[in-house]
Order: structure tokens, then C-alpha cells, then sequence
């Protein structure tokens, strides 16, 4: 075994969301998936508790057992700052309901007590390398993060609307039980550079996956896409 190659991450390229059933698995619609770079910041950060610690001391106050169970890791949690308006995508990643107009078009988004926090869907996101050095096949290393199960999916902290950007905070996170296996996407070239999902099917207890690919990251559009099987 040996590296492939080592990079040095920097900034980030486009994520992909995509719409989750309630066992994780991709939703396979019209509207299932969508691929932006308008964002401006993307936080993934591990939740967890610390182990129990077991301590007992003697008469002279000196440890007879010190010792402390290991970490445990609860879930992720993400945040996204979002400086594009876009119904469709914000549908996906929060469920709240989009608004159309005489016309159909998806143009808002309405926030009910019954639809707040109950987005649910898989997040990929690519990053770029600090010199877009290449490897076989003479193409570019990316960076590429997967969340194959979130949850809690919701608007949150203040929208401010003030002479400046407007952005729009989402959050969630992660939760095991994924049932995303290789992916229903091509994110890595194979050994005859041909693009393809990944090489081996995920376990369900994944909360994160973080690996180097030589294939490009998708292009934005603006609105969801259908996925189909």
C-alpha cells in the first residue's frame, strides 16, 4: 500500500446536494440533486463526547486508577453560508416548501413549523489544490469531502439585510445508517482513467469521507436536476 499522491488543499470548488429517502437511500426524481459554487464558507465539524474517566485515589491522595474511556463520536455537524438565491436547492437542503408563480416557476421558499429541520440529503463538496498538481493521465488532483447521510437540515442564525452581502445560514448533521454504498454518481477515475463511483461500497456506520480524486468536480446550474437509476 502507498499514497497515491499527498496535496495541498485550497479553496473550495462546487458541492453537490442530493435528496435522501428516510433510510438514506438517493431519491431517484425529477428534482433530486443540485450543483452550486454559490457559497461562501462550508464548516464540517465533529460532535463529540468525551469518555468516561475513571479515578480513584489512595489515603495519600495519590491515583490508584486513572484512566479515561475513549472519545465518542456522536455525528457531524455542517454549516453553509449561502450568498445565491436559489428556491430549488434551499427546497432540498431544508424542505421547505418552494413557492411558484403564475407561471410554475419555483421563485421562494415558505418555512412552516411542520416542514422546519426536515431536510435530509447526502453533501459532496470538491476542493482545489494549491499548485493543480498532476498526477497519471495528466490530470489535476482534487480534493473530495462526502456527508452520505444528513439530517436536521434547516435555515438558521439571522438573515441581515443591511448595505452589504446577504447570505443565508443552513445547517445539520450527519447520522449513521447511510445506505449510499458506491454512490450513484462518477467521482473518481479508475485505472484505465475512465470516470467512475467509487471503488467500494461505503459502510452504513460512515459519517465521513474525505479522499483525493483526478476527476473534475460538476458544474454549477442553477435550480435541481433529475437523477435517474
Amino acid at each position: 500500500m502507498a499514497n497515491k499522491a499527498c496535496i495541498y488543499p485550497l479553496q473550495g470548488a462546487t458541492f453537490r446536494w442530493t435528496e435522501l429517502d428516510a433510510c438514506g437511500s438517493p431519491v431517484y426524481d425529477a428534482c433530486s440533486y443540485a450543483v452550486t459554487d454559490g457559497y461562501t464558507q462550508i464548516e464540517i465539524t465533529p460532535n463529540t463526547t468525551d469518555g468516561q474517566q475513571f479515578q480513584q485515589l489512595n489515603a495519600a491522595g495519590r491515583p490508584l486508577v486513572n484512566q479515561q474511556a475513549p472519545t465518542i463520536l456522536n455525528w457531524f455537524d455542517y454549516q453553509i453560508i449561502m450568498a445565491v438565491k436559489d428556491p430549488e436547492l434551499f427546497f432540498l437542503m431544508t424542505g421547505a416548501d418552494i413557492f411558484l408563480d403564475y407561471s410554475n416557476l419555483a421563485v421562494g421558499n415558505v418555512i412552516t413549523e411542520d416542514n422546519y429541520a426536515t431536510g435530509r440529503g447526502a453533501l459532496e463538496v470538491w476542493l482545489g489544490t494549491s499548485e493543480e498538481a498532476c498526477g497519471p493521465g495528466n490530470a489535476p488532483y482534487y480534493g473530495y469531502i462526502l456527508l452520505p447521510f444528513t439530517q436536521d437540515g434547516k435555515l438558521t442564525e439571522s438573515i441581515t439585510i443591511t448595505n452589504d452581502l446577504i447570505t443565508y445560514t443552513f445547517s445539520g448533521r450527519t447520522r449513521k445508517g447511510t445506505a449510499w454504498g458506491v454512490g450513484p454518481y462518477d467521482v473518481m477515475l479508475n485505472a484505465s482513467s475512465v470516470p467512475a463511483p467509487l471503488p467500494s461500497a461505503i459502510g452504513s456506520g460512515t459519517h465521513y469521507l474525505d479522499l483525493i480524486t483526478q476527476l473534475p468536480p460538476p458544474e454549477p446550474d442553477c435550480g435541481c436536476l433529475a437523477l435517474t437509476s
